[in-house]
């Protein structure tokens, strides 16, 4: 299968689903859960959404902003 057209199938998935995740973070919950025997909803759905304002204290800050 074409990428594209694989993209092109969770784009879908996602707007189906209404799930709030990114397509980058969908797909990459999908990479790891790939070989599992766990329904797409469950696995999708259980997933917390990331915090944006949530400071991330192991990575490096470049700018004091």
């Amino acid at each position: 299968m074409d990428y594209r057209k694989c993209y092109v199938l969770i784009a879908i998935t996602k707007e189906e689903m209404r799930l709030q995740h990114n397509l980058a973070e969908i797909l990459q919950i999908l990479s790891i859960a790939l070989f599992e025997q766990v329904p797409l909803q469950q696995i999708l759905t259980a997933i917390p959404m990331k915090n944006e304002n949530s400071k991330n204290y192991n990575q490096l800050s470049l700018f004091n902003l």
